[in-house]
């Protein structure tokens, strides 16, 4: 399945006996002697997403790399945590099944068409690949003579070269071990620690008072309920997956912070009011639009606020404000707090 990257379904799937739409959920399922079994089709793992297809709506596309593993199916079958991850490495079967919450009744499923869609090597990038296999090969051969003929040099700066290797694989820890400090576990975006030294060293001094800043306050709708109907742990990868749709929206001098639960707050550094209340749109937009693990529609209220004569946590405080309005308002839509 390496060549596939979109699954395309064009499926129109109803209940005859209920005005309810139903969901369905696919399957990629992968075979791995590390924990299936021959004869037993329950002990392949199960790469799947769950969606509503609807009737007449046309062909859904679902990127391969959304497609999640079925917790219920890790529990049975006491998958190590290697091997948790999805595989396609050796896909034997894909599969359609009902969705999540579906009662007995009648149904209707017609199946349009199934489509996987990749890219195959031509042999232009064929040939082009040869050359620079050979090309490698002969300076790699050539880099070992020299190296062989620079032995006894080598030998002498030996120590000097692992002594330097040392100090920087050293350096490079201490990096990441400080990066790790300023990043929220779970999501991976930034923690209010990190922000709030930023915030203090580029905006409450006051040589800085004149700098923009605007603030995004996201609230992510009805979470509760994705906790309550699926469990905390698909809560948690839908967080994880929102900060990742958030992030594809923002530019590398905006920043995303956890600010606690569901909530996030997304800082924009040289943005007016305006620009701020766009960017907030295309977020809201894309949140709307994304396909989410659990297969429903997720969307979020957000509330925005310009950097006045104020302090940072005055300005936070009022985006807080106008986010809770946008709530009142009937959720997913943007306020602004002027």
């Amino acid at each position: 399945m390496d060549k596939f990257h979109t699954i395309r379904l064009n499926i129109d799937f109803e209940q005859l006996d209920s005005d309810a739409e139903p969901s369905l959920r696919f399957y990629l399922r992968n075979f791995n002697e590390a924990y299936s079994t021959e004869g037993n089709d329950y002990t392949q793992k199960y790469n799947g997403v769950e969606f509503k297809p609807g009737t007449g709506q046309g062909i859904i596309e679902i990127p391969i790399a959304n497609l999640q593993v079925m917790t219920w199916w890790l529990a049975d079958n006491n998958i190590p945590i290697e091997h948790s991850a999805p595989e396609y490495t050796n896909s034997t079967k894909f599969e359609l099944a009902t969705g999540s919450a579906h009662h007995n009744g009648q149904y209707r499923m017609v199946i349009k068409s199934i489509e996987f869609v990749g890219h195959y090597i031509s042999g232009e990038k064929l040939m082009l690949g040869l050359l620079v296999f050979w090309v490698s090969l002969a300076l790699i051969y050539s880099i070992v003579e020299i190296r062989r003929s620079h032995q006894l040099i080598l030998q002498a700066h030996f120590r000097q070269d692992h002594l330097k290797k040392l100090n920087r694989s050293l350096k490079e820890q201490n990096v990441h071990f400080a990066e790790l400090a300023n990043r929220d576990a779970l999501t991976g975006a930034m923690n209010r620690h990190s922000i709030r030294e930023w915030l203090d060293v580029n905006f409450e001094k006051e040589a800085n008072t004149a700098k923009l800043l605007s603030a995004l306050y996201l609230d992510i709708d009805h979470f509760k309920h994705v906790n309550d109907q699926y469990g905390h742990g698909m809560g948690d990868d839908i967080l994880r997956e929102f900060t990742m749709v958030v992030l594809s929206a923002l530019s590398p001098s905006e920043r995303l912070v956890r600010w606690g639960g569901e909530e996030f707050v997304v800082f924009c550094p040289g943005m007016e009011l305006s620009e701020a209340a766009e960017l907030a749109e295309r977020v809201r937009h894309k949140v709307e639009a994304h396909i989410w693990v659990h297969g429903d529609v997720l969307t979020t209220s957000i509330g925005v606020a310009s950097l006045g004569n104020e302090r940072t946590n005055e300005m936070l405080t009022r985006a807080d404000e106008a986010l809770y309005l946008a709530k009142r308002k009937g959720r997913n839509q943007v306020t602004i707090s002027e």
